[in-house]
């Protein structure tokens, strides 16, 4: 696929024309879903039986109805809560990409180890040469894990689509394959974009993040059109 294909101006244009077609719907399962976890988050016990139990759930009913919006295929606010239904198979997908993040924090954090170490006994953490070989081995930390995970922007798309928890891992994967960079910088200003709204006393952001979360979704459709059409004929 060539990743020119995909472009931000498409995503934004489709989201922004599924929004207009179910306005409320979309809204209303963004703010529903977004003070859910926010509320449930900060309970003292119900933060961690959320976590543990409703939180993955959750995010894949949030996702199955956004990939109806932009299928046009009879979006329904219960729809948010369809993850429920098919609990043990969200719980696995959840859980799995956890264990999977987990795996490359650590891997990734072995370059800021070992520079840790170095301005620790040989420099000094408080010498400014040792200050700046701590800071540079957070840089590459950082770096690297995105790098990782921007293989798995999609593991909860294509698990909506059908997937359990391995092939969605590996879904992601294939999808993102070549394009990663491209993907991130897309992602950085959807994500900018979505938090523009904070700036009209908070409440603008169940807008512009209603419409941001439509345009992810159109970019995962496009990238999954492109992987599985047919290459054109020279």
């Amino acid at each position: 696929m060539n990743p020119r294909e995909i472009s931000l101006s498409r995503c934004f244009a489709e989201g922004w024309e599924a929004f207009k077609a179910y306005p409320w719907l979309t809204i209303g399962g963004y703010a529903i879903y977004s003070v859910i976890g926010w509320v449930a988050s900060h309970i003292p016990g119900i933060n961690v039986l959320y976590f543990i139990l409703a939180v993955f759930p959750l995010a894949g009913g949030f996702i199955t109805l956004l990939l109806k919006i932009l299928r046009r295929s009879n979006p329904r606010l219960e729809d948010l809560f369809d993850g429920f239904k098919d609990w043990v198979k969200w719980m696995g997908v959840g859980w799995l990409l956890i264990l999977y993040v987990l795996i490359a924090l650590i891997i990734c954090g072995i370059p800021a180890a070992i520079l840790v170490t170095i301005a620790d006994f040989i420099l000094g953490a408080n010498s400014a040469d040792g200050k700046i070989m701590i800071v540079i081995g957070g840089i590459i930390t950082l770096v690297l894990l995105l790098i990782i995970l921007m293989r798995w922007v999609f593991v909860y798309y294509v698990a909506a689509d059908g997937a359990n928890a391995t092939q969605s891992i590996r879904g992601s994967t294939d999808l993102t394959e070549g394009i990663r960079f491209k993907l991130f910088w897309m992602l950085l200003v959807i994500s900018l974009f979505a938090i523009s709204g904070m700036v009209a006393l908070f409440i603008g952001i169940f807008f512009t993040g209603a419409i941001a979360q439509c345009a992810v979704t159109a970019l995962y459709l496009d990238v999954r059109q492109a992987r599985t059409s047919p290459a054109p004929d020279i």
